[in-house]
């Protein structure tokens, strides 16, 4: 059509006045007295000289991404995201994917307020090649959205979580609390082909929550949340993400707070053992002597404070909410009979869960503090640090390994750090704990003889 036969015309729709623009020029408006519970919008023309191939549909605060060009608009708030291969039999095929064992989130720079709608279309990346195909997707659920939340805490919002719990249930949070639940619309059967169309929907103070366009479960809020910005979140998966589209009453573009958070973390010093009768002695009056993270996302900093005037240690602060907030001792390979003593003063901060986690014999040991024990990979309990509490308060701690790993202390340690692998109940996501600026100190920490 030519530039001269174009005109724009524009359709809004105000509380229950509808006004009809052309070129800009008001052609006509309506108060309606009984407005339309709606939610769709239509062309409709009478002429069959009219081509729609010449019509441009545009709308106020719709946001479609694609992932085509660098994802200006989005933030990571946990694990690695990339354009990757969804398929290893098939590399022709690439979307922005998500993967961690802990929480992999991305967040919207944008916040939306008022009426909103979100939806995406999802699958599994696979993983390897192995037989038969239920083993290249291992963790076959928890595709889930949050909206109206912080742009930190995944739990700050309404969460949905679909095929979530084992597969077992599909629920909606809000702030955390669970608000409805139905064990229906579970994953089930292959999904090696399989594409997910899940969408979020709020009017009012009601959200409801679609899959393939099926209606699976609403909440009204008699409180509702006003707004905020909007994640795509999993854990301990590989989350495929082909097309993100947002259409909201009001969009919003401030600073992310993720930006404000992230601070360089304190120096740590490279693997190494002191010998003698002392393996391990870290003051962190200068450095993180021998801890650093234990995520690359960095999510969780390792920064420098102070005990009164002029005694230092290891402050170990969570960026985001969820994650491992883990902290790795680098000690090298050590025996525990031969070094059986771990002292150090700890302090945990409200809110926050760690316990202390050890690798011996290639199996996962957990010396509990005051974090639940369960692991999604296995974790065997090792006694427990009595007294530890989320108060911030300090206090000192003396482990004897040998009495802790039983028949495991004849092997080598292989692994230590604090933090927190439990996922039952979402800790590991946020939910019920570790949110973002929970944290723990960590001072005179030393691996000795008898």
């Amino acid at each position: 059509m030519p530039d001269a036969e174009k005109v724009r015309l524009k359709l809004s729709l105000r509380g229950r006045y509808i006004i009809a623009h052309a070129d800009d020029r008001l052609v006509g408006a309506h108060a309606d007295s009984e407005p339309i519970d709606g939610t769709g919008a239509a062309l409709w023309v009478s002429s069959k000289r009219f081509d729609l191939h010449d019509v441009d549909v545009r709308c106020d605060n719709v946001h479609d991404f694609m992932f085509e060009k660098a994802p200006a608009d989005w933030i990571v708030g946990g694990g690695e995201w990339q354009v990757a291969n969804r398929w290893t039999c098939d590399p022709r095929w690439s979307w922005m994917c998500g993967r961690s064992e802990s929480v992999a989130a991305l967040w919207t720079v944008d916040e939306y307020h008022g009426d909103f709608t979100a939806e995406f279309f999802t699958a599994f990346k696979m993983q390897g090649q192995a037989r038969p195909v239920a083993g290249r997707y291992p963790h076959p659920g928890d595709i889930n959205v949050t909206v109206a939340a912080d742009g930190l805490d995944p739990a700050s919002g309404y969460s949905f979580i679909y095929s979530g719990w084992g597969g077992k249930w599909t629920r909606i949070l809000r702030k955390g609390k669970i608000v409805g639940g139905t064990n229906k619309f579970a994953i089930r059967g292959d999904v090696h082909r399989r594409w997910f169309h899940v969408k979020v929907r709020r009017k009012g103070g009601r959200v409801e929550l679609y899959v393939d366009d099926e209606l699976v479960r609403a909440f009204t809020d008699r409180d509702p949340i006003s707004g905020g910005r909007i994640a795509l979140w999993s854990f301990d998966n590989q989350l495929v993400v082909a097309r993100v589209r947002i259409c909201a009453e009001r969009a919003i573009r401030t600073q992310h707070p993720l930006l404000a958070l992230r601070r360089g973390s304190f120096k740590s010093l490279d693997a190494q053992q002191n010998g003698g009768d002392i393996l391990v002695q870290d003051t962190f009056d200068d450095d993180a002597g021998h801890f650093a993270s234990r995520e690359s996302d960095g999510t969780v900093q390792l920064l420098a404070a102070r005990r009164g005037e002029s005694d230092g240690f290891l402050q170990v602060v969570n960026s985001v909410g969820g994650g491992t907030i883990a902290a790795d001792v680098n000690c090298g390979e050590f025996s525990p009979r031969e070094y059986p003593i771990v002292e150090f003063d700890y302090s945990i901060r409200p809110g926050t869960k760690i316990n202390l986690y050890i690798t011996a014999d290639d199996r996962l040991y957990c010396v509990k503090m005051n974090a639940p024990t369960d692991a999604r990979r296995g974790c065997k309990r090792a006694g427990s640090i009595e007294g530890a509490t989320d108060d911030g308060e300090w206090r000192h701690a003396k482990l004897d390994l040998r009495l802790l790993l039983k028949n495991a202390a004849d092997s080598a340690v292989s692994d230590m750090f604090f933090g927190c692998l439990s996922s039952r109940t979402y800790l590991i996501c946020g939910f019920g704990g570790n949110k973002a600026g929970s944290g723990y100190g960590i001072d005179s920490f030393i691996i000795r003889k008898q």
